[in-house]
């Protein structure tokens, strides 16, 4: 029984840390998404291409609206209050200059005016107006055609340089592990006294390993710039959460 009590807790608190490490997003794996995968992402949720999508519904809309004003349009305007007692009928009103000097009971007053007006000829107006609004949707269209190349073409750069910068940075990665490796042959050379390396051969090898050591941190954090680039290019809005899945550049 006090076995059974003891174990209680300890399955209570490996309870939690498995649902915190399951809730948690920083445990889970990155999004990897390839070339043709990031293309079409950024074709449905980047924010230029969804700001032409609107302008392209504006432009419609006023085509529409160019074409409904060949329809008759028709306004109704109903005017209500309270006004003093009158006498007299709608259809048989009091005569011209008759007032009422009763202002203790005032009546409701409504009226209702309805105006129907039919476009007969507008000297080219509605229709320079309806091919004007033909002309500013063709122009949207064209618009979000060009925004559409250019998101692609964003696309596929920032993708290639996510892949050029780590390549160059695998690549760094290589040179100074050579640096390092030379640099301990030289010295041990130097220690046996050979002759042929010398003190000096050993620092203009570590100048050279400084060098390109300086360059590898660069090269991976624009690495990570660009994919950070590439993430806000087809709509993400946790770049740390993304990564491409090719891991080198093709040559073309």
């Amino acid at each position: 029984m006090g076995d059974r009590f003891s174990r209680a807790p300890w399955t209570v608190v490996v309870a939690i840390v498995a649902t915190i490490a399951i809730a948690d997003p920083a445990g889970a794996a990155p999004l990897r998404l390839g070339l043709s995968q990031c293309i079409h992402e950024a074709l449905q949720n980047n924010p230029d291409l969804m700001e032409k999508r609107w302008d392209i519904t504006l432009a419609v809309n006023k085509v529409e609206e160019a074409k409904n004003g060949f329809l008759p349009k028709a306004n109704v305007l109903n005017i209500t209050g309270f006004v003093p007692k009158a006498e007299g009928q709608v259809w048989d009103p009091p005569p011209a200059g008759l007032t009422t000097s009763n202002t203790s009971s005032f009546g409701p007053f409504t009226r209702v005016l309805v105006e129907v007006t039919q476009p007969l000829y507008t000297w080219g107006k509605l229709t320079a107006g309806r091919r004007a609004a033909e002309f500013g949707l063709d122009a949207a269209q064209a618009e979000q055609a060009q925004s559409r190349d250019e998101v692609i073409a964003e696309v596929k750069k920032l993708y290639s340089e996510v892949l050029l910068s780590r390549s160059v940075a695998d690549l760094l990665g290589e040179v100074v592990t050579n640096f390092e490796r030379a640099i301990e042959e030289a010295e041990k050379r130097v220690n046996e006294d050979e002759g042929k390396v010398t003190q000096s051969d050993v620092l203009k090898l570590k100048v050279g390993l400084a060098g390109v050591a300086r360059e590898v941190p660069r090269a991976r954090n624009g690495a990570d710039l660009a994919r950070d680039a590439l993430a806000r290019a087809i709509g993400l809005q946790s770049p740390a959460e993304f990564d491409i899945t090719d891991e080198r550049l093709e040559p073309m």
